[in-house]
């Protein structure tokens, strides 16, 4: 670890670190955060804290995010679509940081903490994966950002410590989302903000398309995560966008996510579920084989998620946008 990150650990984000097993408080020893309690040690690599031994069941995502570290930053897609899609899924203003911390859970590639990160934010990026990997090089040039490696349902962080905690296409690639979004309520500051965003299953023809997708799902991931990132790799280029969608801003694309009507192109969408029909042609590979490829992938309704919300002491609960996205407030 370079000086930075050393002071990053000790100075800005110390405080609300604590053991994931036993709750004990965490000291930063040479290239490891060591619990004063029971004496675990969790090691430092390439600048990333490290509370879990491996991937788990997100070996998919850290095959995908590792390929695509920069397909979805900014700098590739624009910083209007990236503002557009976090301000529709969250309910919240890029342009106005919160005065404390935030916790973007589940950052993949580091994506929406990068966005962030330039316009003050301070955060804490969390991934299970080794997408972290990915997100520490994207991430780490900002000193108010730091990357770590841990589960959602184990965190190594006290309980009531975020202003803000968002998770964005996320719970719904865990074996139980219901039990992980309440997990992660936990670490929300009392009148804080929680929002999250999940596959939907809202509607008819969403559900059909659904159901249909999942069997797809279900035998592409019995593959081998690399030989189906090999076969995804090579057969999207080879199948022609249906022509309206050539030239379409992203920007369209967000509004319309989540929400089928019959026309032919998404007739054609019912048939392949699993196809991207994104205009750049490297997130076409990423979002197809991102559907396939996970081995959790749960479909969800606005009326099931703003349940979670309401159990776990939210209140001002919104449904947002894009389906299905919510936000609430932790109740004082």
């Amino acid at each position: 670890m370079n000086m930075g990150e050393i002071q990053k650990l000790k100075y800005e984000f110390a405080e609300i670190l604590s053991c994931p097993y036993c709750g004990g408080e965490l000291k930063l020893r040479s290239n490891s955060l060591c619990c004063e309690k029971d004496g675990k040690k969790y090691p430092i690599i390439r600048g990333i804290p490290r509370f879990v031994d491996s991937d788990l069941y997100t070996r998919s995502f850290s095959i995908e995010w590792v390929i695509h570290r920069e397909s979805q930053l900014s700098k590739k897609i624009g910083e209007a679509y990236q503002t557009l899609d976090f301000e529709l899924r969250t309910g919240l203003k890029v342009s106005s940081p919160p005065s404390g911390l935030v916790l973007d859970a589940g950052c993949g590639a580091g994506r929406h903490s990068e966005l962030l990160a330039r316009h003050g934010w301070k955060l804490i990026a969390v991934d299970l994966s080794l997408s972290v990997e990915a997100a520490y090089n994207n991430l780490k040039h900002y000193d108010n950002v730091l990357v770590i490696q841990a589960d959602l349902n184990n965190l190594p962080f006290k309980e009531d410590v975020f202003e803000i905690v968002f998770s964005l296409g996320v719970l719904h690639h865990t074996p139980n989302p219901k039990y992980t979004f309440k997990k992660l309520a936990r670490h929300v500051k009392a009148g804080g903000v929680m929002s999250i965003s999940v596959y939907s299953d809202e509607g008819l023809l969403v559900k059909i398309q659904n159901r249909h997708g999942e069997i797809y799902r279900r035998l592409a991931s019995k593959l081998d995560p690399w030989s189906l990132y090999n076969l995804v790799s090579h057969v999207v280029p080879k199948i022609p966008l249906p022509r309206p969608l050539c030239k379409m801003p992203l920007e369209r694309f967000i509004k319309h996510e989540g929400r089928l009507k019959l026309t032919p192109t998404n007739f054609l969408s019912m048939l392949l579920p699993f196809l991207s029909f994104v205009p750049d042609l490297d997130w076409r590979i990423l979002d197809t084989y991102d559907y396939l490829s996970p081995r959790f992938a749960s479909r969800h309704t606005y009326d099931e998620v703003i349940e979670w919300f309401k159990e776990s002491g939210f209140i001002n609960i919104k449904r947002l946008p894009i389906p299905v996205s919510v936000m609430g407030k932790r109740q004082l």
